[in-house]
């Protein structure tokens, strides 16, 4: 099968053996270049982005709030790239829809930053422990 066929991002369809009615996203290393790790610094910045819960309509839902999302990657991006091209560099990132009037965000990709954030915690947290039993 070519993999190169499904355009980054895209849910591949069933046929391509996946379960269908699932959000499954094309994520073969094939399709992916410049693999790396995600910086401390953005970690950083992540630390600030609490999950909320908000109405929206009738009810109650859990999640992030766009702008939240948005000012930690400006953040991000003002310390390393500068102010002159923050909001270029911001766009690089497949993490925030921006239409006319409103923010979205793709939560599979924030889930994969507050895990990498979490995770990066729990390592600071074992290696103090370590140093304090020795």
């Amino acid at each position: 099968m070519d993999f190169n066929q499904f355009p980054q991002h895209e849910v591949v369809p069933a046929h391509a053996g996946v379960i269908p009615n699932s959000p499954n996203i094309a994520s073969d290393i094939r399709l992916k270049s410049s693999i790396q790790n995600i910086p401390n610094e953005l970690l950083g910045e992540l630390k600030e982005i609490k999950p909320k819960m908000y109405q929206q309509g009738e009810k109650w839902h859990f999640g992030y709030i766009a702008q939240d999302v948005e000012r930690a990657l400006y953040k991000y991006a003002l310390k390393k790239v500068g102010w002159e091209k923050a909001r270029d560099y911001v766009k690089e990132f497949e993490l925030l829809y921006k239409n006319e009037s409103y923010l979205s965000l793709i939560y599979a990709e924030i889930a994969v930053l507050k895990e990498a954030e979490m995770q990066a915690r729990i390592d600071e947290l074992e290696s103090k422990v370590e140093q304090l039993l020795q």
